[in-house]
């Protein structure tokens, strides 16, 4: 593939765009793509039995091309097909994947259908193109486009066999740097690993390992420092609670308002609000005694993700959640909420959700096994060192992520 010279360049109206080649267009992505926009099924309509056909509501189930999913609906009415692009019209904008299959999508995606362009092409294009939406995307939170933006999204068009010398020429560059990807995808799970380790080994076992010990009395527990104590999550919270399902379900839901949290929304790392969903501030005041507040740890009691949590930033706008996530409130004179996040997110929790798990015929924690949860507990001061020297170790996984997972 070569590069033109400047006298075989002429201008664009598009900005970001600048010179194209002679010989080449520009025009709008809806005169060479069919758009269509997601729509979410009503709240009961979802299961994880794989009843029905699978089910993207966002972008959360997006992997590097092809997304995985475990969620299906039997109730849904916007579907796309194999091989179309989904495109992602809530924050994050602009990410994309491929379907290897037919799926039912959500409020938070569109499908785009290639017609009169190579798919392989637009496949690179669209990953350059969707700074045009990130910079138009709305939404003073959570940013989010419409159908009519994504439509009127510019494309340059070569002529198809330079389309496809294009599309060639980036799949092998892109697959030498995929090859450098994944080496690097690996080193970090290898320091997650590693993280979870360290996590698990400072809250049962402190971090000075000269202190003297002690029997805790538990078997799987084993030895604590000596200082330390064995007690009960329900001993350590003011509020063990989940949320619930507005009435009218996913009807209800708006483009814009009050964040409505579920739980594709918690992870251990942070919250990720990409397809999130909004109720108004009238159905926020009728459930406001499940509305969240900044330094609470969000706890998934059911489905497949269960046990995976979230504190809540302290700047947090306000919000509610759904009947899905619990809400764990610390009493701060006992624990520090980053400590409970810690311990809930350690090897010591999670194993005693899974154990619950496995003694159930179904998924789910109710409260009160959440509140039987049992956590070793040091001083607050010794927390808050813990605290402060896990999350430096954090940083040094953290900043090898973004230029991945970006």
């Amino acid at each position: 593939m070569r590069y033109r010279k400047p006298e075989e360049l002429k201008e664009t109206d598009v900005d970001w765009i600048g010179d194209i080649p002679e010989g080449w267009d520009t025009t709008k992505l809806k005169f060479q793509t069919t758009v269509n926009m997601g729509q979410s099924p009503p709240s009961d309509g979802y299961n994880k039995k794989g009843i029905g056909t699978a089910f993207l509501q966002g972008n959360a189930d997006f992997t590097n091309k092809y997304p995985q999913t475990e969620s299906f609906t039997d109730n849904g009415n916007k579907f796309c097909q194999k091989g179309d692009f989904l495109f992602s019209v809530r924050a994050p904008v602009g990410e994309i994947n491929i379907a290897d299959k037919e799926y039912c999508i959500g409020r938070g995606l569109c499908s785009i259908s290639p017609k009169d362009v190579d798919s392989n092409f637009l496949w690179h294009y669209l990953h350059i193109a969707r700074r045009e939406l990130k910079a138009i995307s709305t939404g003073s939170t959570f940013e989010s486009v419409s159908s009519e933006d994504v439509k009127n999204l510019s494309l340059i068009l070569p002529l198809l066999p330079e389309q496809r010398s294009i599309a060639a020429f980036l799949d092998r560059k892109t697959e030498a740097i995929d090859g450098l990807i994944q080496k690097k995808e690996q080193l970090i799970e290898r320091l997650k690993e590693k993280r979870q380790a360290l996590i698990t080994q400072a809250v049962t076992k402190g971090l000075d390992p000269d202190v003297p010990m002690k029997d805790s009395g538990i078997e799987w527990l084993g030895e604590i420092p000596e200082e330390w104590e064995v007690t009960k999550v329900k001993w350590l919270v003011s509020k063990i609670g989940s949320g619930k399902t507005p009435r009218g379900g996913s009807e209800v839901y708006k483009d814009d308002g009050i964040p409505f949290l579920r739980s594709q929304n918690i992870h251990f790392d942070g919250l990720r609000l990409d397809d999130v969903v909004y109720i108004d501030e009238e159905i926020h005041e009728d459930m406001i005694s499940t509305a969240i507040k900044p330094k609470d740890v969000l706890l998934n009691i059911t489905g497949a993700s269960i046990g995976r949590a979230s504190l809540v930033p302290e700047d947090f706008p306000k919000a509610n959640l759904n009947q899905h996530v619990c809400i764990l409130r610390p009493r701060k004179e006992n624990i520090s909420p980053d400590y409970l996040h810690l311990v809930v997110s350690s090897d010591i929790i999670q194993n005693q959700i899974f154990a619950f798990e496995n003694g159930t015929s179904r998924e789910g924690l109710n409260f009160s096994q959440v509140g039987s949860l049992l956590v070793s507990l040091p001083s607050l001061a010794e927390q808050k060192e813990i605290v402060k020297q896990v999350r430096e170790y954090e940083k040094n996984i953290f900043s090898l992520s973004p230029g991945i997972e970006n």
